[in-house]
């Protein structure tokens, strides 16, 4: 495997760190509605399930099955493989 130092960016010589930048004062209408809209998003993630159960089944199917992966995804990647190693 090569590696592109191309775009491999130093920092520049004498550069000033970033200046924080400067906001005006929100209304305070604005910040209630950003408040209820922070408020409807974490309950609409709380609504979603952390393990998704038919990706469990749908994995757990391929993991019991005799044919997965499929040999021609084995042999092409085992070609890809010696490939890369033989070019070395």
């Amino acid at each position: 495997m090569q590696i592109n130092t191309q775009y491999i960016r130093t920092p520049l010589a004498g550069a000033r760190a970033p200046v924080a930048a400067r906001h005006e004062p929100a209304e305070a209408g604005e910040v209630g509605d950003s408040f209820a809209s922070t408020a409807a998003l974490n309950e609409a993630l709380k609504a979603v399930p952390e393990i998704r159960q038919e990706e469990i089944k749908r994995a757990t199917a391929l993991v019991e099955s005799k044919d997965y992966p499929p040999q021609e995804l084995i042999d092409r990647l085992s070609r890809l493989l010696a490939d890369e190693i033989a070019g070395q």
